[in-house]
């Protein structure tokens, strides 16, 4: 439960605070600091052949909602294609990564427990701002974070 009050919250459609992930972006709609920690709520958008590497998240639940594109998520060694209108949960704990298997950019909404996640994004995208991220660098940052990459 929220300890703090909390106030309505508007968030236009070019607004939002953007990470780059190196094959697309992550905007960041609504933050956890929000939604007194509770959840994070974005908007992504990842090019053909994109994705991130297997992982798993200690300390927050991903909710996927397709909203353009063919992707093909790998849910602890389950492979599972998901198109527009799908959605798929992914709570902590659960080995798991996403691909963009389409032609076009994918879009996705995104939904995270907590504000962790936020402050991965933060660190991460100053990684990928100029190009792909280095991998030992991306496995070091997810580590201070309670994500566990492979």
């Amino acid at each position: 439960m929220p300890t703090k009050t909390l106030q309505n919250v508007v968030v236009r459609k070019d607004q939002g605070r953007i990470y780059p992930t190196g094959d697309g972006a992550l905007t960041f709609k609504i933050s956890a600091e929000d939604t007194g920690g509770v959840f994070a709520f974005g908007y992504s958008t990842t090019e053909p052949g994109g994705g991130p590497p297997l992982h798993t998240h200690t300390h927050e639940d991903e909710l996927f909602v397709i909203l353009e594109g063919t992707f093909e998520f790998t849910v602890n060694g389950d492979k599972i294609i998901a198109n527009a209108g799908d959605v798929i949960f992914s709570p902590r704990g659960t080995q798991h990564t996403f691909k963009n298997i389409g032609e076009t950019e994918g879009k996705t909404y995104l939904v995270v427990t907590g504000g962790n996640f936020e402050k991965f994004y933060g660190r991460y995208s100053a990684e990928v701002a100029d190009g792909k991220p280095d991998i030992e660098k991306l496995v070091g940052i997810a580590g201070e974070h309670g994500i566990r990459m492979g």
